[in-house]
């Protein structure tokens, strides 16, 4: 009796393991994937490359270095030509458009000739000025008669007074009349009856190239309607707007790198001669007034630009320029990641202690973690893992250019040197699992 107590006994507790064993299974198997899932998402932005992977590739592995690299100030701003250097076309009197002397784009001289234009009026002022001549002689030798005939007693004193106000009066009236004459282009001392001119030339104001034509051949033209605009592009300069608390850094006689809106592919060169000293309406800039070097040319007035202005050397971490890839409009690079065989020498005698002590269905699930993590141990030591982290770009000079980590790094820690958009190619959602193999 007692022997069938020790095995309805025995029955019992076989029963109760029996049930317990997938309970078991279940929630061993649930933490592993809990685990496996948070593993997948910390290396989603890690990548595992081996040696060969590497040399065939090129990537180099290195140190960060600290260059002396350009610090500069970044600033927009707008090429301009000074105001001494363009102007309007336009007539000091109304007339009608004969022709055109020049075409748009055509390089003119100061004083050249750009259009012909007449009008009536222009002959009738010829007219009395010429007549005011011929009446100046006659008021000149009625004046000599009234002296004469009041030095010996006989003239009138109230006439010899008519006359020098007479003279006074034409001598005036033919001043004005030949410096109007002038204006128009018309010699006063070379005016006859013979050679009366109806029509006069506009002349350019400065020289510079030639603007749009803003009238047409028989347009009247007055004294407010130009006729076209005259640019000199040879004394273009750049204005550069500074916020103010960078202006302590700038002086006259720094350098400038400054690129155009539409066409940032060419790079120029400018001096800082004048540095304003005043706000800008509706802004807390200052304008930098800089001088272009050399002959630039393609470069009109009114075009948008942005300038870098050099402040000096400063030594700063840096890397290769191939060193940092862009992703999704962020700046990265790709740190080094280090490896430890013994952690996982010691991860492996821990799951081997574990397996004898649980059933036969627990010895075999660790056995098969304990294979996977020999696996990651193997691919570790044929190869390295590495792990993008995001950086700010700063200065660049002769390869290497300046960063500034967004998050803290190990101070001896060891980068992508070249290749980073290699190392970039080869991430996926799933690059934690995949590119382990």
């Amino acid at each position: 009796m007692n022997r069938n107590i020790k095995l309805l006994c025995l029955y019992s507790l076989g029963l109760t393991l029996l049930c317990g064993l997938p309970s078991c299974q279940s929630n061993k198997q649930q933490t592993e994937q809990t685990e496996a899932h948070s593993e997948e998402s910390t290396d989603s932005e890690q990548a595992f490359l081996s040696h060969d992977n590497l040399k065939a590739a090129g990537i180099r592995i290195g140190k960060l270095e600290y260059k002396e690299l350009s610090a500069t100030i970044r600033a927009n701003g707008m090429l301009k030509v000074p105001n001494s250097d363009k102007g309007f076309v336009s007539s000091l009197y109304g007339g009608v458009v004969q022709r055109f002397l020049v075409h748009q784009g055509q390089r003119v001289a100061r004083g050249q000739a750009i259009a012909i234009i007449s009008n009536p009026q222009f002959v009738q002022m010829q007219e009395e000025y010429l007549t005011t001549k011929s009446r100046l002689v006659y008021a000149e030798q009625e004046l000599r008669r009234q002296e004469a005939l009041q030095h010996s007693e006989a003239g009138i004193g109230k006439q010899l007074q008519s006359a020098q106000a007479e003279l006074g009066a034409l001598r005036s009236r033919r001043a004005s009349l030949a410096q109007q004459l002038r204006l128009m282009g018309i010699s006063p001392d070379k005016l006859s009856i013979e050679n009366l001119r109806s029509s006069i030339s506009i002349a350019s104001p400065v020289s510079g190239v030639v603007g749009e034509l803003n009238v047409q051949v028989g347009a009247y033209v007055d004294p407010s309607t130009p006729i076209c605009s005259v640019i000199n592009n040879e004394a273009l300069h750049l204005d550069l707007n500074v916020y103010e608390q960078d202006l302590p850094k700038l002086k006259v006689g720094q350098k400038i790198h400054f690129r155009l809106t539409n066409n940032p592919s060419e790079e120029y060169d400018a001096i800082i001669h004048t540095i304003g000293g005043t706000f800008e309406s509706g802004s807390r800039t200052i304008a930098v007034h800089c001088s272009l070097e050399g002959r630039p040319t393609g470069l009109i007035d009114g075009m948008s630009t942005t300038g870098l202005i050099s402040i000096g050397e400063v030594l700063t971490p840096a890397l290769p320029d191939e060193a940092i890839v862009n992703y999704e409009g962020k700046d990265y690079v790709f740190l080094q990641l280090s490896d430890d065989p013994a952690h996982s020498h010691e991860h492996d005698h821990t799951a081997q202690d574990s397996a004898k002590t649980n059933t036969q269905a627990e010895a075999t699930i660790e056995a098969n973690k304990h294979t996977d993590t020999r696996t990651d141990h193997i691919h570790a030591e044929d190869g390295h893992r590495f792990r993008r982290v995001q950086v700010i770009r700063g200065a660049s000079a002769l390869g290497y250019t300046a960063i500034s980590f967004v998050e803290d790094v190990p101070k001896d820690a060891s980068f992508v040197l070249s290749g980073a958009f290699f190392v970039n190619a080869t991430l996926t959602p799933n690059a934690g699992h995949n590119h382990a193999h």
